[in-house]
């Protein structure tokens, strides 16, 4: 059996003006397979763990003011039958 946590991306935003943002979505899979030659695979794959809806960034200066909004896949599990021929 293989479990493991992948693409943990994390993003810094760092202007040198305002305080820097982070942001961070987390992605896993647990895989199972009876052994090496074993033609069945099972896994169950999973995105967006944390469930996170949308990235805010806003920020303000003297003469305007910015706000942005990026929206993010919903979290979405999958399980997955793999025959190998």
């Amino acid at each position: 059996m293989t479990i493991k946590i992948n693409e943990i991306e994390r993003l810094t935003l760092d202007n040198g003006v305002r305080p820097s943002q982070s942001f961070q979505t987390w992605d896993a899979s647990l895989a199972y397979k009876k052994d090496r030659d074993a033609k069945w695979e099972y896994e169950l794959k999973a995105s967006n763990l944390l469930d996170i809806d949308a990235r805010v960034n806003n920020s303000a200066g003297n003469i305007s003011v910015f706000s942005s909004e990026t929206f993010i896949q919903p979290r979405f599990i999958t399980f997955r039958v793999i025959y190998t021929l």
